[in-house]
């Protein structure tokens, strides 16, 4: 099943662009560049590869496992012309939703590209008031999204170890990581009960991400929570249990008016139309964990605009939550009441993601220039009083963004690359300039 979309690089007519696609297929993700075109919804495929793809002086630039790849390339036939010509081993590439190398080239013929990274990450306590690295947490891999548990002793990490992409649990004391799930297909995103005892997570295994749930210490079977045609990614767990916040793509429904009822009787917030498309930016849906027995869980959409809602949190007495969404051109961290009526309010001064409300009066997000933000608010009855957003710290580069937590202590933690002393990253990086000249010998 087709999951993104990513990295466009435009070719020189302005018109067509190449561009990655991912698909789940079982324990793999499975990349394909195809070329797209902004006069028609059409695309055609090009090529398979490990990585995005780019257009240079006359071929196409990809990976393949960790070598960098030129392949003659026709951008008027828009067609390849010959077979790949390995330029390089051991570039390094990054992960996000799909993979792209760490290379590039200009139009007069500069190649640059870094020599050997992994996109290996490691799990980093970080000082709050400078950024500096406290101690690491296991040994650097492949890691995405996690969570701290409420108790702050583990995390529920996604991460590509043993082969598989499965969600571990690290032991944030001892430093050791134990595999959570195992089955073949890709599993994401991870979630706590406030009691630490259970953990909620979203997996693949039916071709698209739905919601299961296992015991937090590996024992007893898997189950199944909630299953649908869309993709679902689970953000926030309500601290007395009763509600799970996902954001999923939902189909366009009625939105005339506003505060309307949801399947449960509560508030649904919608938003205008967004032109015709078929189907909607993702939505912040509500997944009631209490249902009479036998009755199969029944979410509904809480939140639904034309705009990308993403990251929703619920505050600790789960009256508020707060989330990121583009409505203003750009991502920006909003709150607004919950289950509703009323408002929303902006959190974030110029830009933000990535929200997280710990225990406590701080709401934490990343700012555009991948700064740590911290907010402090005050709850009084169905009043927020929101002050003035602290600028803590810089996070490193990663090259796929921010990924932290922040503990119900207030402790902060990132998945950060290795530090390497006597290294910048300008020595990492390599130039070669007429780069197709040793490809034409």
């Amino acid at each position: 099943m087709e999951v993104s979309h990513r990295f466009p690089w435009f070719l020189a007519d302005g018109h067509h662009f190449l561009y990655s696609t991912l698909t789940l297929l079982g324990s793999q993700d499975h990349t394909s560049v195809r070329i797209g075109s902004l006069d028609s919804a059409d695309a055609k495929p090009l090529l398979e590869a490990d990585s995005a793809a780019i257009y240079a002086s006359g071929y196409v630039l990809y990976l393949r496992e960790s070598n960098l790849m030129a392949q003659p390339f026709d951008p008027k036939r828009l067609a390849t012309t010959g077979d790949p010509v390995l330029i390089t081993e051991t570039v390094g590439r990054v992960y996000n939703v799909g993979a792209f190398g760490v290379f590039s080239a200009s139009a007069n013929g500069v190649l640059a590209y870094a020599n050997g990274g992994s996109g290996a990450l490691g799990l980093t306590w970080l000082d709050r008031k400078t950024g500096n690295r406290l101690g690491n947490v296991g040994d650097p891999g492949i890691l995405g999204r996690f969570r701290i548990s409420p108790d702050g002793k583990t995390a529920a990490v996604w991460a590509a170890l043993g082969g598989n992409t499965d969600i571990w649990i690290y032991d944030l004391e001892r430093r050791l990581p134990r595999r959570f799930t195992s089955d073949p297909a890709r599993e994401q995103d991870a979630l706590w009960s406030s009691d630490g005892r259970t953990v909620v997570f979203n997996s693949a295994r039916k071709g698209r991400f739905d919601l299961y749930r296992k015991n937090a210490d590996g024992t007893g079977a898997e189950e199944l929570l909630y299953a649908d045609d869309m993709m679902k990614n689970p953000s926030s767990w309500s601290r007395d249990g009763r509600l799970l916040l996902y954001t999923a793509n939902s189909a366009p429904a009625a939105v005339e008016g506003s505060n309307l009822s949801g399947g449960s009787g509560l508030p649904v917030f919608r938003g205008l139309p967004f032109g015709n498309s078929p189907k909607s930016l993702p939505d912040i849906w509500v997944l009631p964990m209490t249902q009479q027995s036998g009755a199969p869980a029944k979410p509904y959409p809480w939140f639904r605009t034309p705009f990308a809602k993403q990251e929703a949190v619920f505050s600790p007495d789960g009256k508020w939550v707060a989330y990121q969404s583009n409505e203003s051109g750009h991502n920006e961290i909003y709150v607004a009441p919950f289950p509703g009526p009323g408002g929303q309010r902006r959190v974030s001064m110029a830009g933000g993601t990535a929200p997280r409300w710990p225990a406590g009066k701080e709401i934490f997000y990343v700012s555009a220039d991948n700064r740590l933000m911290a907010v402090p608010v005050n709850t009084r009855g169905a009043t927020l009083d929101i002050g003035e957003a602290h600028r803590l710290f810089e996070f490193p580069s990663t090259g796929v963004g921010v990924m932290y937590d922040v503990s119900d202590k207030g402790r902060i933690l990132a998945a950060l690359q290795p530090e390497e002393s006597g290294k910048t990253a300008n020595e990492a990086l390599k130039f070669v300039q007429n780069w197709t000249a040793e490809l034409n010998k």
